[in-house]
């Protein structure tokens, strides 16, 4: 079995640069093809579509260019180029799958070239948008929807994430929630042990002013709150309004060893995001035995069924409220945090993921 990935943000993690904080999806496609890649009777091939970006090098991900196509010209010429640039890309043309995740141009391009070359095209869902559209370019909402009808599978990240798919878009989903390695932390940090956590993008979706007033509502506590490298109106304003908190503390750029330093020293991880798919700062947090505070997001809700933390609905003022009485209960922390380590182990490795992907294309192979 041949798979092919094609998602080039994720692409400097197979560098070794793993020690910069990538996105949710780049982490996710990053675990897939490194878990797949084990199994003896897959071949994993990656697609890069940016030609700036220097191919890593070795085994077992294959790496290739996905090659730009001319259309000017004489046309047989140009025909015979084409086909000559796309077998250096795709050297197999039958049972192949190619998985692709982030709706952007680059998805129509995947797509026909995935199906001139007679594979099983995979959509893996990045977020609810990618079923709603918020968020997304006028140009792309109509074509978007119409490829989505052509998909050979959609994997959904959460059962509520699926059914969201089948109510808007008349379409059945596969459920296969994220997964991530165990793997040993290496970064430092120091004084974090009474602090509580968020880590996030600076974009509205995101909402980082609803954590700054957690912050100015328990002053009593320390505050730590990690913002990626975007470069926009709202990190400034951010930056700007933190320094009237002065229990909260900014830290950039952060690596991902540094993050999950943080993370097993810290009490308690808060998100504040309107929406998500599943996100992995939860999983990075069940992880390492901290409880999950969530004011909206609660996917398949993992957090109240397995009451490994506290979910806001939505309500700032609950929110709060629930937030000040878990952490005067150390004991109760302590009593999540077990038992969010404990449904990691269970659901949420990266051994799981990869029996999960394995199957699946397994059986979407044998629909002929």
């Amino acid at each position: 079995m041949r798979v092919y990935f094609s998602h080039d943000d994720a692409v400097p993690m197979f560098s070794g640069s793993i020690g910069g904080r990538f996105g949710g999806a780049e982490m996710q496609i990053f675990s897939i093809a490194n878990v797949l890649s084990k199994y003896e009777d897959v071949s994993v091939h990656f697609l890069v579509s940016n030609q700036n970006i220097m191919l890593p090098h070795g085994d077992p991900v294959q790496f290739a260019y996905n090659p730009t196509l001319i259309s000017k010209g004489i046309p047989l010429i140009s025909r015979v180029i084409n086909e000559s640039r796309e077998r250096k890309a795709y050297p197999y043309v039958t049972g192949e799958i190619f998985v692709h995740t982030i709706v952007n141009e680059n998805i129509f391009v995947n797509f026909e070239r995935a199906k001139k070359h007679g594979m099983k095209f995979v959509l893996r869902l990045s977020c609810d948008a990618d079923i709603t559209g918020d968020f997304f370019a006028q140009s792309l909402v109509e074509r978007y929807y119409a490829l989505l009808q052509k998909c050979d599978m959609i994997i959904a990240q959460s059962k509520n994430q699926a059914r969201l798919l089948m109510d808007c878009r008349g379409l059945k989903g596969i459920v296969i929630p994220n997964g991530l390695p165990d793997a040993p932390i290496k970064g430092t940090s120091s004084k974090t042990d009474e602090c509580v956590l968020w880590i996030g993008r600076c974009v509205n979706l995101k909402r980082p002013w609803d954590y700054l007033e957690l912050a100015r509502r328990n002053s009593e506590t320390k505050f730590v709150m990690f913002l990626s490298d975007d470069d926009n109106d709202l990190k400034k304003w951010i930056k700007d309004s933190t320094k009237s908190i002065s229990n909260l503390e900014i830290v950039e750029n952060v690596s991902n060893d540094n993050a999950m330093a943080f993370m097993n020293m810290c009490k308690l991880y808060i998100n504040t995001s309107s929406i998500e798919g599943f996100p992995n700062t939860f999983i990075e947090a069940m992880r390492a035995s901290v409880p999950i505070a969530s004011l909206s997001v609660d996917p398949d809700s993992i957090i109240r069924d397995n009451k490994i933390g506290i979910v806001g609905n939505n309500d700032m003022e609950t929110f709060n409220d629930k937030i000040k009485n878990l952490l005067d209960d150390e004991s109760e922390l302590k009593r999540m945090g077990h038992s969010a380590r404990n449904l990691y182990e269970t659901n949420y490795t990266v051994h799981t993921l990869g029996e999960k992907y394995h199957r699946a294309f397994r059986e979407l192979l044998c629909q002929r």
